[in-house]
Formats: structure tokens, sequence, C-alpha cells
């Protein structure tokens, strides 16, 4: 079925029209192609309520990828590109209900960092995460409130889970550590800011 980005908006089409089916019927669903920024690829990895889809698309034939959120179901479709932090890449992983968007963009400096979007409605902005004293970082989810959950990179070298502050206040992320290992990445996070993902135990 052609582009990545067809083939998430099948899936997530499928999904919902299995859900609101009765017992016994055949699903109906459609498919709502989301186009590109320019170049030939786009693909789709989060959805809000609204409907509103965050991801990456190719910004011309060849040339970077940018993230992206989408307009949201109803609306005329529409992306628009949420640039970089002053790098040539962008890549958006999550979104919320109200359309902040996280995800990981090269810097001026050359590093990937963590990134949370201004909201749908707002002019665009990322704003830089920063790290837990590494180089860089890398954003996975984001709650109502703004608290985003990911992975960064450590004084040390480690790389470790982290929560961040919400939106409105002072940028900090807290280190969430490992289970006696090297290694974690946060995935998920919930209203309450918890948040799920994998780390690294010491062995035996």
């Amino acid at each position: 079925m052609g582009s990545p980005m067809q083939k998430t908006a099948i899936a997530a089409a499928i999904l919902a029209a299995a859900a609101a089916a009765p017992a016994g019927a055949v699903p109906m669903y459609t498919v709502e192609v989301l186009g590109t920024l320019g170049g030939a690829t786009s693909v789709g990895n989060a959805i809000n309520e609204a409907g509103e889809v965050a991801g990456w698309s190719y910004v011309s034939p060849g040339g970077a990828e940018h993230a992206f959120r989408s307009s949201a179901t109803g609306e005329p479709v529409a992306l628009t590109d949420l640039g970089t932090l002053g790098g040539t890449t962008s890549a958006a992983e999550g979104i919320n209900e109200a359309g902040q968007v996280v995800g990981r963009t090269l810097t001026t400096g050359g590093m990937y960092r963590a990134f949370r979007s201004s909201a749908t409605g707002e002019p665009v902005a990322l704003t830089d995460l920063g790290t837990l004293g590494g180089l860089f970082s890398n954003a996975k989810a984001i709650n109502d409130a703004g608290q985003v959950a990911g992975s960064a990179q450590t004084a040390n070298g480690a790389t470790h889970a982290f929560r961040s502050s919400a939106e409105g206040e002072a940028v900090a992320l807290s280190d969430l550590g490992t289970l006696n290992g090297t290694h974690s990445v946060g995935h998920a996070i919930n209203e309450a800011g918890e948040v799920a993902g994998w780390a690294y135990a010491s062995p035996g």
C-alpha cells in the first residue's frame, strides 16, 4: 500500500472501525493520505483524539527529514513543518491533546536533543529539553500537562530515562535511573506523570 504514511493511516482506521462496528457487522473504514512536506516519504508516529498526527517527512526529494503535525480530522489536510533547533533534521514521536509534539532534532552543534513544540494554534516553536549532563537526548511521549518521557545521556556517558517538568515550569529533566544496570529509556507517560519503558538490570 504505497508509502509508510498510508500504512499508518490504514492501521489506525481499521482499529477505529473495528471498535465501533456492531458484533457480526463488516467494519467500514476510510483512508486519508496526509501527503508530505515536499519529499517522497512521510511517516506518522502518533495521533491525538482530535486526529492530529505527529511524525516526520522529507522536505524535498533527497532532502532532510523534518518533524510535522497534521491538521485535525475534518479540516483540510495540511502538514505543519515544525523545523529544527538549528540543525538539518528533526522527527516527531508523540503528541498530546493540545497538539504539543515531542521528538528529537539536530542542533547547530550537530547533537540530537529532545524537543517539545508549541501547541496547535500558537506560533511554531521548539523548546530544547536539554540532557542529564551529557550531549544528547530524545523524547518519546508527552502527557496533557506537557510532561515528557524519553532518554538522555548523563555526565558519565550512560543513557537514562527521564521525565521532564510540565509546560509553564522551568525546563528540567528528572533522571529516572536504571535497575542497577547502565541504560534505561522512557517510552510512555500517563496523566499522573508515571513513565513506562525499559532498563538494563544488573547481572544476576
